[in-house]
């Protein structure tokens, strides 16, 4: 044990704390630690051997005038009771502590947010790296992400600049984490927590879908661009891919579904569907297997949407949509509540045809006693969905979800197919 460096540290600590840091000359109070109870727990002076290495310590950062002591009564130069830091004396404390004085970590922070920043063209990134260099600026002490060091903040803001650069063709994880560090673990392993709680906060697509549903650190980190491994695309009907490899039918797997890695899905030249007369996206799994085997029509797309979609994934819807014969006709069936009506607003910005199916207030009445109660807070949001752009074709029934004062999933819904 370091036992000056540990001394040092804790009051330094409890300076950067204090109203001589942050208000310099309106303080007369020193700045103390008592070596009893909590202030110095470590100064065991019933051990002689632990004690005398400290009391050692103590009397060599006296002799450099770096801290002063106060000894108990009858027991002067064996055991200390106070300790305080010599003011006159930062910089050599700072020093011997091995330790940089905290307006000078404040403003090399800040230096670094500010030089990131400038390389960076995402506007929720450049967001973030703004917000974070005007709180710290008038900051009087490091909490959060900048207590784990200057290293560790580089290498995430170092994931930020990664994932600027991504395209729509995103990249796998241990590939995302091999650019930024050469390593293929050390971002999951180090960066990805700090990293996702920040892209919580000020990324919008990522934040919206969070308000009602929850994601695994995989998903959200699908949502950015970056994937654990391809995701599986799942779709039913008469469909043929045609790649630089030649062309696959997926037609004669109809009946059963057919699917499709993100990876594949990238090298897709064309989409032929000719005989495609209507689109069917469905959100639910279970709704989409049953689906398809008990309710598909033979001139049908079926799509299996599920919770969310990653830019790969809506990449390749926009190229089915922009695929389609005119007068394709495109039907969305999801849960009747707030995660449904934003999954509906999203996949109509690809699809402007977009209807809705089984969403209506016919079926919330038809399922009231299997709907879900939900608390007054959801329900004073689900509220506001009525003043959205897409608020009106949903209006009855978040009116009549509303009465009910409940939500349906479309589960509810599989015996009617």
């Amino acid at each position: 044990m370091n036992e000056a460096k540990l001394i040092l540290n804790l009051l330094l600590d409890k300076y950067e704390q204090s109203a001589h840091f942050s208000e310099p000359g309106r303080s007369n109070r020193r700045v103390l630690i008592k070596t009893t109870g909590n202030g110095l727990p470590e100064y065991d002076y019933q051990n002689v051997h632990i004690r005398d290495a400290f009391n050692a310590a103590i009397r060599d950062l006296m002799g450099k005038e770096v801290v002063f002591a106060e000894w108990l009564p009858g027991r002067k130069q064996l055991v200390v009771k106070e300790l305080w830091l010599n003011l006159e004396r930062l910089q050599t404390a700072y020093i011997l502590a091995e330790r940089q004085p905290l307006q000078n970590q404040i403003n090399e922070y800040c230096s670094l947010l500010k030089a990131s920043a400038e390389r960076v063209n995402t506007p929720w990134i450049k967001r973030y790296l703004a917000t974070q260099a005007k709180r710290l600026s008038s900051a009087n002490r490091l909490s959060g992400l900048y207590k784990k060091g200057c290293a560790h903040v580089t290498n995430v803001l170092d994931a930020f600049e990664r994932i600027d650069l991504l395209d729509d063709s995103g990249m796998t994880m241990r590939a995302f984490s091999i650019a930024c560090y050469h390593d293929s673990k050390y971002f999951e392993k180090n960066i990805r927590d700090d990293f996702l709680a920040i892209a919580r906060e000020y990324c919008p697509p990522l934040a919206e879908l969070l308000i009602d549903q929850e994601l695994s650190d995989r998903e959200q980190l699908a949502c950015l661009g970056i994937y654990a491994r391809p995701e599986i695309y799942e779709f039913a009907g008469p469909l043929s891919m045609e790649t630089e490899d030649g062309i696959c039918d997926c037609t004669p797997l109809s009946r059963y579904g057919c699917a499709v890695t993100s990876t594949a899905a990238l090298g897709i030249r064309e989409l032929h569907m000719d005989n495609v007369h209507r689109i069917m996206f469905i959100e639910n799994k279970t709704n989409y297997d049953e689906y398809i085997e008990k309710a598909r029509r033979n001139d049908e797309l079926v799509v299996f949407h599920g919770g969310f979609l990653s830019p790969q994934k809506k990449k390749l819807l926009l190229q089915i949509v922009s695929s389609c014969p005119p007068h394709t006709e495109y039907l969305f069936w999801a849960d009747i509540d707030m995660g449904g009506f934003k999954m509906f607003a999203q996949l109509k910005s690809l699809a402007p045809e977009l209807i809705p199916w089984k969403m209506g207030a016919m079926e919330v009445k038809r399922y009231a006693a299997l709907g879900l109660k939900r608390n007054s807070r959801y329900m004073k949001e689900l509220e506001s969905f009525l003043a959205l752009p897409y608020g009106a074709l949903f209006a009855d029934a978040i009116k009549a979800l509303l009465h009910y004062n409940i939500t349906i999933e479309q589960e509810v819904m599989l015996n009617d197919l």
